[in-house]
């Protein structure tokens, strides 16, 4: 019987971000700039259904607000989590809870906006001339580039993101990160300590994980039971967030 052969070999990058982006109009401004600039050279083209698709679309999206509740003691007693699939209705479920008279008596608090743990998502979809398509996801802390098969395009996208202000690379890392689909990560850390050294304190380039970067960190949410609501945050490029699902405004409160 004839063995499987592999006949792509699509590839992901990251960039993680020296300081998250702002607010979400500067995070709308940049994924905005590479639609209407397209930096990387792309092209539309015909679909299957003879539709013309442009060459760089917005693939999935979706940002949540959070609102505190705090007591008359300065204390946090609840907070709410509002998930929103455009950025319309992302700042009008804010200002919906924040006015919102009935829930701030439930919860027993004043309602503050906690915007520093608010997040972002939106993934593009971009076609290479060479026919390649790929995306590349934003959200406040990364950059991502993934479905690749050309090299190429990893260069285009960093030679891109080097003259942006707002994605300084963090700390001396490499540009991008590598990962190889359905393969084991490359490193690109210093090699394991060896046993016969018990150092007293890490420097600043080692680390207590061999191989930290298969900790995916694209998305963490501020606080972990958000993450069931997402409906995709691997930054993977696969079909659109309408074709896959309806976003839905989700509401919920935690008690502290």
């Amino acid at each position: 019987m004839a063995d499987f052969v592999q006949k792509t070999a699509n590839k992901t990058a990251v960039r993680d971000l020296a300081v998250p982006i702002a607010d979400i109009s500067a995070f709308d401004t940049l994924v905005e700039s590479v639609i209407d600039d397209n930096p990387f050279g792309c092209v539309g083209y015909t679909g299957s259904d003879g539709v013309a698709v442009p060459a760089v679309v917005r693939n999935r999206e979706h940002y949540t607000a959070k609102v505190d509740f705090i007591d008359g003691e300065g204390k946090r007693i609840g907070t709410v989590s509002l998930q929103s699939p455009s950025i319309a209705a992302y700042e009008a479920n804010a200002s919906e809870t924040m006015n919102n008279i009935a829930l701030a008596a439930a919860m027993g608090g004043e309602a503050v906006r906690n915007s520093p743990a608010e997040t972002y998502y939106a993934q593009l979809r971009c076609h290479d001339p060479s026919g390649d398509d790929y995306c590349v996801t934003f959200t406040k802390k990364t950059v991502r580039l993934s479905s690749r098969e050309d090299e190429t395009i990893r260069d285009k996208v960093e030679t891109w993101a080097d003259t942006v202000g707002t994605l300084e690379r963090r700390g001396t890392l490499p540009p991008f990160h590598f990962r190889a689909a359905q393969a084991s990560p490359l490193s690109v850390f210093p090699a394991p300590i060896s046993r016969m050294t018990r150092p007293t304190l890490l420097r600043s380039d080692q680390t207590l994980f061999r191989h930290p970067e298969t900790f995916e960190h694209i998305f963490v949410p501020e606080h972990h039971r958000d993450a069931r609501n997402l409906p995709d945050s691997s930054g993977e490029c696969g079909p659109s967030g309408t074709e896959k699902t309806t976003a839905n405004r989700r509401t919920r409160g935690y008690l502290y």
